[in-house]
């Protein structure tokens, strides 16, 4: 990609950011799901918690991530009250708007599916862990007619 395309699709990504933060009330929240999407759209080796936080967050004042914003980004994904229907309500809106424009001409409509397929985990080089199959963590699929 060119450093255009690239500054194209961050600009996009922001955008699309800003149309979901609403759904994760407050402020703080709102700062976890971008750093969070940032950790998942990195080219960082290890997409856990942890590297992510200390990686994209910032503390007070914009000083250098502490661990605690390793521990905050933790609390937003597993304990913060927001609802995933909201979010996938939102997703189907967006399919809606860019997808089915482009079905008008199709008699079946637009098929979207949204699948984070797992994967298998070979740890080799830690004592007592056999490999794992990490199974499938969501699904999501709608039939949008236009």
């Amino acid at each position: 990609m060119t450093r255009e395309e690239v500054r194209a699709a961050a600009k996009r990504v922001t955008h699309w950011h800003e149309r979901f933060a609403g759904l994760f009330g407050r402020k703080e929240p709102q700062g976890h799901s971008l750093v969070y999407l940032k950790g998942l759209m990195s080219e960082q080796k290890r997409k856990s918690v942890e590297p992510i936080a200390l990686h994209f967050a910032r503390g007070p004042h914009g000083a250098a991530a502490t661990p605690n914003e390793a521990v905050a980004l933790q609390g937003f994904l597993t304990d913060s009250p927001w609802e995933a229907g909201d979010v996938f309500q939102e997703i189907q809106a967006v399919f809606a708007e860019e997808l089915v424009p482009t079905a008008v001409p199709w008699p079946l409509g637009t098929v979207g599916v949204f699948d984070e397929s797992g994967f298998e985990k070979a740890g080799t080089e830690s004592v007592g862990v056999a490999r794992q199959w990490c199974g499938r963590q969501c699904t999501f699929s709608m039939y949008l007619r236009g």
